[in-house]
């Protein structure tokens, strides 16, 4: 990686990073194997398996060529709730590597049982981490198995599931993404409907974490690999409209600098949950950035309290050093600070109407408040000819750097708009009607026009490294000191 240039990119990929389709073939046999174990021969009959759900980098379709690593999530009659699940995990975890070991000689595969991966407060296990090996050869995949308790039943085509679903899950008081194992086939439906292109830009996203961030930081605690894969998401659909056809090096650049200004991101989806939910909207306006919540567990805060520090030194150092990305042109991409959500009729009380375009200025690095308006997609003042992304639920906001008062004339924005933008007459919406989008929404406290512009990604990228380079001197200097 550290020798391929631009034009190259493309190619490495497809041949470096994607799986073949052999090896494909034999973590779908492997899994196949095990599940089939877990649901006939694993429990007693007073615990049923309603289904087992691949999961992972290997259901999303975004596994690394011989990376093994799959996600077994094992739905149980014997879990009724969230509360039950977390108080009798460790007991069907115990049943299931009992089950392994007196039945290790029948089965078709040599199983080794390894220290688990995924834990909870007080290093607490939540799943069996098991290296299955063939008796023909020498190749192991490892793979975690995860029980977890049936939230959704049955996951038809509507998208968005029932919300007392998420308000059950929020009464529930677990830890941050504790139950997101629950909502693995959301999560999974979530990344699966994204273009192969855009997939193999989070291989690549993926590969820099595994092979040259990880080493340089062996034992810190970074921030998961599903964080990193949301983000490349978000500046995909912000920065390309969500197109089939961009340039690789430019979509990487643009992650690396968005990881440079880690403290301004605040990313999530509104596909499966609304925020215009009162219990949900709640939840969501108190947590603080850097932010990136998984799509499908509200909960589910990705990288909380862990070193996105060091992550962003990383990035700051790469951008000058890859050359696969140090002549590149990164995508526009703002990121933003959250606000409070407030309710329609809220607003309506205070004398304030959901727009389609709400004036909200987002501070740009290194320069003075600027004004913005989060426009939906369909409409014709901001985006004429812009046109929604993929899959359902795709209608999205997104920064429109033309300022609008009033009418639409220039001039101060008014003080404050601390709302939602609500889907307005739009093309195929109905006027005040939810927005359903499921790109990342953003809102900042209402400032005044000072009439300056945002300067361009590229210098906000020096002082971002400026930034970072600063603060990782500074912090060596005092470890010496």
């Amino acid at each position: 990686m550290v020798m391929v240039s631009a034009n190259e990119l493309d190619r490495w990929i497809a041949k470096t990073l994607e799986p073949s389709p052999a090896f494909r073939s034999q973590v779908k046999q492997t899994v196949k194997q095990i599940c089939d174990f877990l649901k006939e021969d694993c429990f007693e009959t007073n615990i049923r398996v309603h289904k087992t759900v691949k999961g992972g980098s290997a259901g999303k379709g975004t596994a690394l060529q011989n990376n093994s690593d799959a996600d077994v999530v094992l739905f149980l009659s014997h879990f009724s709730s969230y509360k039950q699940q977390k108080q009798e995990r460790n007991y069907i975890l115990d049943l299931i590597k009992r089950r392994l070991h007196v039945c290790r000689e029948t089965l078709t595969f040599t199983v080794t049982i390894s220290k688990p991966q995924y834990r909870g407060p007080s290093n607490t296990p939540r799943s069996v981490s098991l290296t299955l090996g063939s008796r023909t050869s020498p190749e192991t995949i490892k793979v975690d198995i995860l029980p977890a308790y049936d939230a959704l039943g049955q996951v038809g085509r509507d998208p968005r599931p029932d919300m007392e679903v998420y308000v059950g899950l929020l009464n529930a008081g677990g830890e941050p993404g504790e139950f997101s194992p629950c909502f693995t086939e959301l999560q999974k439906k979530f990344v699966k409907r994204y273009p192969v292109k855009l997939k193999n830009l989070l291989r690549l996203v993926k590969h820099w974490y595994k092979e040259l961030l990880k080493p340089r930081y062996c034992g810190a605690d970074l921030p998961p690999k599903y964080a990193l894969e949301l983000l490349t998401i978000y500046a995909w659909e912000e920065g390309t409209g969500s197109c089939n056809s961009f340039v690789m090096a430019e979509g990487f650049r643009t992650v690396l600098e968005l990881l440079c200004r880690h403290r301004e991101i605040c990313i999530y989806w509104e596909m499966y949950y609304s925020l215009q939910h009162v219990q949900i909207g709640a939840h969501i306006k108190n947590l603080m950035i850097p932010i990136i919540l998984d799509p499908a567990d509200p909960t589910g805060i990705l990288g909380k309290d862990t070193r996105w520090d060091l992550m962003a030194q990383k990035a700051a150092e790469d951008l000058l050093l890859l050359p696969c990305v140090n002549t590149a042109r990164p995508w526009d991409v703002e990121v933003r600070e959250p606000v409070p959500v407030m309710e329609e009729q809220g607003l309506r009380q205070q004398g304030l109407h959901p727009s389609p375009c709400l004036q909200t200025p987002v501070p740009s690095l290194g320069t003075s408040p600027t004004s913005w308006c989060w426009a939906h997609s369909g409409c014709r003042r901001c985006h004429p000819r812009r046109s929604t992304g993929p899959g359902p639920g795709s209608t999205r906001h997104r920064p429109c750097h033309r300022r609008h008062s009033g009418a639409g004339a220039a001039g101060p924005v008014p003080r404050p708009s601390r709302h939602r933008a609500v889907a307005g007459e739009g093309e195929g919406m109905e006027s005040g009607a939810e927005h359903p989008g499921t790109v990342a929404q953003g809102w900042a406290e209402a400032w005044q026009d000072t009439g300056t512009h945002p300067r361009s990604p590229l210098t906000r990228l020096e002082e971002s490294c400026r930034l970072v380079m600063g603060e990782a001197s500074c912090g060596q200097s005092a470890g010496k000191s």
